[in-house]
């Protein structure tokens, strides 16, 4: 298969879903970035920003970033990390969990539209695939041409 059959309705969905994400976030003021910030401290409990950079497959600067403009709303917390003083952890404060447990609700609607008509069957293939791709590319391509890790 040609790689530009795949990347061009890859980028678009995934364009399309960044959208339709930040137009229902409008009213909670909340980026991509920010919500997946929350949305993983608050499954997985506090993080450091480096680990959430990891996670998130993005560069520390934006993690800190994106975490300092949370923690200026009273959405999540930084502490110095027990193990590593240089390190911030993130914690999820009250108000950020309510936040999160309300615009999971909306993304919950907006993976239904997304998905509506796909088979799981074909929803499982194409998940398979996809995250053999991210990995094909962070283990390969990226490296030879001395890239880090992509932003998200």
């Amino acid at each position: 298969m040609e790689m530009k059959r795949l990347a061009l309705p890859l980028h678009e969905a995934a364009l399309l879903l960044k959208r339709v994400f930040e137009c229902e976030s409008r009213d909670h003021h909340l980026t991509i970035t920010q919500w997946r910030i929350l949305g993983i401290v608050s499954a997985k409990g506090p993080r450091t920003q480096s680990e959430l950079a990891t996670m998130m497959t993005a560069k520390a600067m934006t993690i800190s970033d994106a975490a300092e403009r949370l923690e200026s709303r009273g959405l999540v917390t930084r502490h110095a990390d027990p193990s590593d003083s240089r390190a911030k952890q993130v914690h999820l404060t009250e108000a950020g969990a309510a936040l999160i447990a309300l615009t999971r609700e909306r993304m919950d609607k907006i993976g239904e539209t997304a998905l509506k008509g796909i088979a799981e069957a074909d929803l499982e293939v194409t998940i398979r695939v996809l995250y053999a791709l991210i990995g094909n590319l962070d283990e390969g391509r990226a490296a030879q041409l001395g890239c880090g890790p992509t932003e998200h």
